[in-house]
């Protein structure tokens, strides 16, 4: 079993590197944190009612199908929502050490993209891809500031592939998500050498050991069902390093956020079982602003030989 280690330890990223990070997209009045947490609590109630007859139906879980639909709906939504001059559309409860404040997903790309250039300035990669690259955000908050670095990124949907395609054609990043990048942008035109490739997790249109680093960012939190093939494949495309932003199960062991990720059908992994699909973790840190219903790690791995 692999320790949780403290962000500080790991990575020279400062706390308040990332509430800053957050701070346009926090609702300035907490105060109706409690109020939104027994809210939340009561849909997710709900949403086990509607499996249980579901199942009762024979209707199933989640499919391959339903988690696209949800996605392509995400994706439809354009950049807007990273817009740090507009203010969010709905807050939910979030957590940071012993702070409680209300947050909109949108900003978490923010935080997030500090993380992974923390650990690009570490590694000093020639070559990254991101597996389940949705609408390429990630991807663009990092080339710009990474020109030298050859960014690629694979997604499922056609709706997120087209979307970061789309913004591609654009001369130069938009103003707003130039804005919204946490990272000094050094190219303002890097967003359109990025390689974006529609596909799928468990069958890469990509030769072995393509990449020096792969990453992933909530995405093999939907592949429960498929996850040890996905995560070989990712293994195999790797040359040595694998990066995960998932909801392991090290981090979901409370009663709120299990029942969440079971409701769900999330990642239910812990992070010694990547044993088992060729990677050795080497840390792991949960060290950032949480989701109150679905904590997640950052998990470096390396791969272990002949994988």
């Amino acid at each position: 079993m692999i320790a949780l280690s403290r962000l500080e330890d790991l990575l020279p990223v400062k706390a308040s590197d990332l509430q800053v990070a957050m701070q346009p997209f926090c609702s300035p009045d907490e105060s109706n944190w409690s109020s939104a947490v027994r809210l939340r609590r009561a849909r997710l109630l709900r949403r086990i009612g509607k499996r249980v007859v579901r199942k009762l139906q024979g209707r199933g879980n989640r499919d391959r199908s339903k988690v696209s639909a949800e996605y392509e709906a995400v994706w439809s939504a354009g950049y807007d929502r990273y817009d740090t001059s507009r203010d969010p559309d709905r807050f939910s409860p979030w957590l940071y050490g012993t702070r409680h404040f209300l947050a909109s997903a949108a900003g978490a790309a923010r935080f997030r993209s500090i993380l992974l250039g923390a650990v690009i300035r570490k590694l000093n990669p020639s070559s990254v891809l991101e597996v389940g690259c949705g609408n390429g955000i990630n991807l663009f908050l990092l080339a710009g500031a990474f020109p030298n670095v050859s960014f690629s990124g694979l997604e499922l949907t056609e709706t997120g592939h087209a979307a970061a395609r789309l913004l591609q054609k654009e001369q130069r990043l938009p103003q707003h998500l130039a804005q919204y990048a946490p990272l000094s942008q050094l190219d303002d035109q890097a967003h359109r050498r990025i390689s974006f490739t529609r596909g799928d997790a468990t069958n890469m249109p990509f030769e072995n050991e393509s990449f020096d680093l792969v990453f992933t960012v909530l995405s093999i939190e939907q592949m429960q069902r498929i996850r040890d093939r996905a995560l070989r494949e990712v293994v195999r495309v790797s040359k040595s390093f694998v990066l995960n932003l998932e909801p392991f199960r090290d981090v979901n062991h409370g009663f709120w956020r299990r029942l969440n990720v079971i409701s769900r059908d999330y990642y239910r992994g812990f992070i010694h079982e990547l044993v088992g699909c060729g990677l050795q973790p080497i840390w792991a840190t949960a060290d950032f602003p949480q989701e109150l219903m679905l904590g997640s790690c950052l998990v470096l791995s390396r791969k272990t030989s002949g994988a």
